[in-house]
């Protein structure tokens, strides 16, 4: 049952009492799982609370927890480990599978990892490892989950980092499917390790060294991604384009470009940098764009991802643009 169950459960009057309806209403947030102090502070009675474990409606799981079992789901175990211990967050190994890291399978039960500060409780329920830390977690919180509070990516690539069982080739590969999946943002790691409390931490220089490696990898060939762009016309009958045509700005050193139509003045640049480009290759695109632009010309910009993962989608965006281009002859006049 999840949160629409609930609210049919409220229309059709089958909840017997208001204390009903929200305990109901506030397990159903976070996966069956509710406190004794939340529901207290809702306003309902600690008799109350007594009666509905002894009808079996709450099931105790630890001092001050309970689970409304209809309401439970592969998330439980999670909600049950933070909800365990105040303004605690999902970290480390769990954080890392709630993202989809590629993580080794676990060998039997795994404990579920939260994150805390060292004020509170010290101890947690069986299943559960709790992480102290002297170090502020509020601003790397995220809710990749609703309602679950769980650290960032990028912490969590900082957590892993520091599992000394995680050999260095794993961490590469954990962390280069993160940043395809747009996941984890570069920037983000590299402004977090420079945090006063974070620069000496476990990991973090064995992190940098992956995040910056990754980064500096020598990108596609630009020579193997235009004969597989040119290809790629061939096979979806697209309009060939001129490669390395000069337009009308080439001042004899820069200037050229990777693919163009002159007489459709259209330009498509293609583009073999894997994370993020350097800030001087943002700057010369920014200008060439700018330059196009002020003589009517288009740019097109297109990845080794566009033309592997999604050629149906890159090959129709082309073919648009071309015959929208055709079909404005103010637009098509050579310059």
């Amino acid at each position: 049952m999840d949160a629409s169950d609930v609210t049919e459960r409220l229309h059709t009057g089958r909840m017997s009492t208001k204390s009903d309806v929200i305990m109901l209403t506030l397990a159903s947030r976070s996966a069956g799982v509710v406190t004794r102090s939340d529901l207290l502070e809702s306003g309902v009675s600690s008799s109350t609370i007594g009666q509905r474990v002894k009808r079996g409606f709450l099931m105790t799981v630890w001092a001050g927890l309970y689970e409304v079992p209809e309401l439970t789901n592969k998330t439980t175990p999670l909600f049950r480990a933070v909800k365990s211990v105040p303004d605690s967050a999902i970290s480390g190994v769990s954080a890392g599978r709630v993202y989809g890291a590629p993580l080794p399978s676990p060998d039997g039960d795994e404990p579920v990892h939260i994150i805390a500060s060292y004020r509170g409780p010290r101890t947690t329920m069986p299943g559960v490892v709790l992480h102290r830390t002297r170090r502020p977690i509020v601003e790397d919180i995220r809710y990749p989950v609703p309602g679950l509070p769980t650290l960032s990516p990028a912490r969590t690539m900082l957590d892993l980092a520091g599992v000394t069982s995680i050999t260095d080739r794993r961490l590469a590969h954990i962390v280069e499917t993160q940043l395809t999946a747009r996941l984890l943002d570069p920037d983000e790691v590299m402004t977090m390790l420079e945090r006063p409390g974070l620069r000496g931490v476990a990991g973090a220089a064995r992190l940098r060294a992956i995040v910056e490696s990754e980064i500096d990898d020598e990108p596609i060939a630009d020579s193997m991604l235009e004969r597989r762009f040119a290809k790629f016309l061939v096979e979806h009958e697209i309009a060939p384009l001129r490669r390395l045509v000069r337009p009308p700005w080439f001042d004899g050193r820069r200037g050229i470009v990777d693919f163009a139509d002159p007489e459709l003045r259209l330009i498509v640049e293609v583009d073999g940098r894997r994370w993020h480009s350097t800030t001087q290759a943002h700057t010369d695109d920014r200008r060439r764009d700018r330059r196009a632009a002020a003589v009517g010309w288009q740019v097109l910009g297109v990845t080794w991802s566009d033309i592997i993962d999604e050629p149906t989608m890159t090959a129709e965006h082309l073919a648009a643009t071309i015959a929208a281009r055709r079909r404005s002859p103010d637009q098509a006049k050579t310059g």
